[in-house]
Order: C-alpha cells, then sequence, then structure tokens
C-alpha cells in the first residue's frame, strides 16, 4: 500500500513494520470488515499507521512520535512504546 500526503510518500513495502493490530470485536462479528491496523516506521525514521476494513477502505496516516507513543498505549503496544520511547532517567538535584 502507498499513499501520498503532503508530497511525502508512504509505501508499506519499503517502512519496517512495527507492530500490527486487529480490533478484536469487529473481527468476532465480520471477519470480511475486521478492521486492522499497523505501524510502520520509513527509512528516514518518520512513522505511519495503515490501515484497512473500516469506512475508509485501505488507508494510511502519518504520525508524529507522540502520535505513535499514544497509538501503542491504545492498540497493545505498551511494550514496544517503552521501547521506542523510553522514559527519561530521574536524577536528584
Amino acid at each position: 500500500m502507498e499513499a501520498i500526503i503532503n508530497k511525502t510518500r508512504y509505501k508499506t513495502a519499503d517502512s519496517t513494520l512495527l507492530h500490527e493490530w486487529i480490533d478484536p470485536t469487529v473481527y468476532a462479528t465480520e471477519p470480511r470488515t475486521r478492521k486492522k491496523e499497523a505501524l510502520y516506521r520509513t527509512e528516514k525514521g518518520n512513522y505511519f499507521i495503515a490501515g484497512s476494513g473500516d469506512f475508509r477502505g485501505e488507508w494510511i496516516e502519518p504520525k508524529t512520535s507522540e502520535g505513535i507513543e499514544k497509538w501503542l498505549h491504545t492498540h497493545g503496544g505498551e511494550a514496544l512504546a517503552k521501547q521506542l520511547f523510553p522514559s527519561p532517567e530521574v536524577v536528584d538535584a
């Protein structure tokens, strides 16, 4: 899948798949239309979500690091969020 958004090309074939999520509520009722989303990182370090199965059909949505961290926490990717965005170390003043 690929899309050009704001003069930037996003291609799943040329990017690294980091995490996949399938909506269990939709999958249980209608496998053909289950909502799937996948997190990718481009060679340049940009993140995007590629999805399918909802009212949009197939789609790509660029995300900031902040947006990706939030997405991971709500889509079963807590461990990956900690790996990609470690909490800063706390030091004594």
